[in-house]
């Protein structure tokens, strides 16, 4: 492997992979294209210390759920690997890794009869990107049951523990510093009827595959929902469903989506929020703020 921007100390200490020139097509949920000059799989919280020394800055994702690559990108490491093999009970208490899934978890808690998932089943991301973002869905938000958070943070190259309650969360914010990396968690949830949370489940899952459209790539919604109105709403009310530029298209079924027909390039999909914005924008005197993030 060539040695372009990567010292050798890291090199020789860094227990995770290494690659050069890497496709980040499989690195989103929108499959689009994107190029990484290194990609880096840390497997150890020293492995992030590592980055942290050697660089003054690098972007950080996990299972990619709610990213979109812009372009080409220096580096990037990809963090799921580390933080996705432990998941613990006690009592009404969940403690798990960041890289664990929401499903994952939803249904750790329906095994030992504990309810307070069961909105977020069907949410496709990990813990940690949850909490991050401070994901939700039904009127059911992560910090309704999260108690006890461990952050790595990339700037300082500190790990913390902290109390949930210290944060001030909002929609779709989770009050954490823009360079914390969500280690692990602590979540607090109910004793129930294991039967009742089966039912809650199955008809949340039920009711978003409904909801939802298929047959595409997808980083579920696009926009934060607006106080005034859900943000599809206003983008049906500009006439936009169906609305394509190149492989990618607004689908009929959800209005704030935007799928990848397979043939999308990033271009695409950023011109398509751009046209969205701007029709809102006109109609409506309302800017529609993304959900998703741009790399």
């Amino acid at each position: 492997m060539k040695n372009t921007g990567i010292g050798d100390l890291l090199m020789k200490s860094f227990d995770g992979t290494i690659e050069e020139h890497v496709n980040l097509k499989n690195y989103s949920f929108m499959h689009t294209e994107g190029y990484a000059k290194v990609l880096f799989q840390p497997a150890t919280i020293d492995d992030l210390r590592l980055l942290h020394k050697e660089f003054n800055s690098i972007n950080v994702i996990g299972n990619g759920s709610n990213v979109l690559f812009k372009g080409d990108i220096d580096r990037i490491a990809v963090i799921n690997g580390i933080f996705n093999n432990t998941i613990a009970v006690d009592g009404e208490r969940i403690i798990a890794s960041a890289g664990m899934s929401l499903p994952q978890l939803a249904r750790k808690a329906y095994e030992n009869a504990l309810s307070g998932m069961e909105e977020l089943v069907g949410i496709p991301g990990t813990l940690g990107g949850a909490i991050k973002m401070n994901a939700g869905a039904y009127g059911k938000t992560i910090f309704e049951i999260v108690r006890k958070i461990t952050v790595f943070n990339m700037k300082r190259g500190e790990i913390k523990d902290m109390d949930a309650s210290t944060l001030t969360p909002k929609y779709r914010d989770s009050g954490l510093e823009k360079d914390d990396i969500v280690v692990e968690a602590e979540l607090e949830l109910n004793r129930g009827d294991r039967n009742e949370i089966l039912d809650r489940m199955t008809n949340f899952s039920m009711n978003r595959r409904m909801r939802q459209p298929t047959g595409g790539y997808s980083l579920g919604s696009i926009f934060k929902n607006p106080k005034q109105y859900p943000a599809g709403w206003l983008i049906e009310a500009c006439g936009l469903k169906g609305k394509r530029i190149g492989g990618a298209f607004v689908p009929r079924k959800h209005a704030n989506f935007i799928i990848n027909d397979g043939t999308a390039r990033s271009k695409d999909v950023l011109d398509l929020i751009d046209l969205i914005r701007t029709r809102v924008a006109e109609r409506f005197n309302i800017e529609l703020e993304l959900e998703i993030v741009l790399l």
